[in-house]
């Protein structure tokens, strides 16, 4: 049994309460998803009288054209919801990692609050705080970073491409620069599209940054519970796994 008064610490808490949000949201845009491909026909009546109310400018003359772009326009916006999502719930549950560490190592960082945080402000507060090198001991790391600037490029940036960014990728204009990590990601990356130098993204990218950033999750709090409790509780471990076996069940 463990010692009296020693409680189970908070990053296992942390690590198992998450995983149901996870998985929840995968359920919900995989159900979604194909929603969308049985609801956007000309089958539906009622979409279809809605469209023709529409005045849509350019090339939508008639209803199928109207409802080519509906489709395109309500799966690239749905997928792009998610998909930004998923990369908010990465960014609070990281905060909510870097906040139980804060406590159990008793260290105050105005970095940490709400306003200020960012996933790079964890990581180096990680590595102060631990001495733990996330860019070199969670092996999937270099994939979120790349995720969490897509994120910013469809946010901040209506999902384009820089003028720079589109000429290294398309033209290969002075060539891809090995430091710039985005520009190489999009060009290598399989699962996104780039039309005019703005990107939208396949039914595999939300599926691939659902179950990289759970991962990434599970992993940075594998390793970090063993940094703030001593390793001679093993019944907490032990509690843990127990918790993780009967989620799997």
């Amino acid at each position: 049994m463990l010692d009296t008064g020693r409680t189970i610490p908070s990053i296992v808490f942390t690590q198992v309460s998450f995983i149901n949000d996870y998985q929840m949201l995968w359920e919900y845009y995989c159900f979604t998803e194909e929603l969308y491909e049985r609801l956007i026909t000309t089958d539906n009546e009622y979409l279809v009288n809605n469209l023709n109310k529409l005045s849509l400018t350019g090339a939508c003359n008639g209803n199928k054209e109207k409802l080519d772009y509906f489709q395109k326009f309500s799966i690239d916006f749905f997928r792009k919801a998610i998909y930004t999502n998923c990369i908010s719930m990465l960014e609070k549950i990281f905060r909510e990692i870097c906040l139980v560490v804060a406590k159990e190592k008793k260290v105050d960082d105005e970095k940490l609050s709400l306003e200020r945080f960012t996933i790079k402000k964890g990581f180096d507060f990680l590595r102060r705080t631990l001495g733990l090198s996330v860019y070199e001991e969670i092996e999937n790391f270099n994939l979120i970073g790349s995720f969490v600037e897509l994120r910013n490029c469809i946010v901040h940036r209506d999902s384009r491409l820089t003028p720079e960014q589109f000429d290294q990728i398309f033209y290969k204009k002075d060539g891809i620069k090995a430091e710039d990590k985005f520009v190489e990601f999009i060009h290598n990356y399989n699962h996104v599209k780039q039309t005019r130098g703005k990107i939208s993204l396949e039914a595999k990218c939300i599926i691939d940054v659902i179950s990289n950033t759970e991962l990434f999750l599970d992993k940075l709090c594998e390793r970090i519970k063993h940094e703030v409790h001593d390793a001679q509780y093993k019944e907490i471990y032990e509690i843990m796994e127990k918790m993780k076996r009967n989620h799997n069940k």
